[in-house]
């Protein structure tokens, strides 16, 4: 039989060891002020969601499954407006002791070392948050009009009296000539 907590919040120091030998699954919400890291990188348009489930698995690992999720706001890498992200991670950490029983689990687990004492669990599920946030955000849709990025693309490459009149390129151009010319 499986307890749960499912109040609003999910508690942020657990005994995860225990928790799993319990069977526990919490259910709820991180507040906002709790994610300092995830705050500084994106705006948090949803509250983070977590749904885990700590349970003993057949090879009686401590374990803990679920997903995490949350709605950010990153900035646009085409337009530099906000543009509104879904961040949804599925997790499945077996629980260590240390990095010799890390290198002893098998691929399908990510490693989470703990003792026997209580972790930080916002923590860990920043983590997983700070991970799937895009390395590079951008509008599904194309949000700047493609002729003005041609443009600024010329505009950036240069006019043709500017690149004829390149001292880098004439250098270049002897050396080029140099190297071609037998001896």
């Amino acid at each position: 039989m499986s307890s749960s907590a499912s109040n609003n919040s999910i508690p942020r120091f657990i005994e995860p060891r225990k928790f799993s030998s319990m069977d526990v699954r919490l259910c709820g919400t991180i507040p906002e002020s709790e994610l300092k890291r995830l705050m500084s990188t994106a705006s948090l348009v949803k509250s983070v969601y977590a749904d885990l489930h700590f349970y003993i698995d057949e090879e009686g690992r401590s374990v803990a499954a679920g997903c995490v999720k949350a709605e950010v706001a990153v900035q646009c890498q085409r337009c530099l407006d906000l543009v509104t992200k879904e961040l949804d991670s599925k997790v499945l950490w077996a629980m260590v002791w240390d990095d010799a029983d890390e290198k002893a689990l098998p691929v399908r687990y990510d490693p989470w070392v703990v003792g026997a004492e209580q972790v930080d669990l916002y923590s860990m599920i920043e983590e997983e948050l700070l991970l799937e946030i895009p390395v590079v955000a951008y509008h599904d849709e194309m949000c700047i009009d493609k002729t003005q990025f041609a443009s600024s693309v010329e505009d950036a490459s240069g006019t043709e009296s500017e690149t004829t009149n390149n001292p880098f390129r004439e250098a270049l151009g002897g050396l080029k000539s140099s190297l071609k010319e037998p001896k």
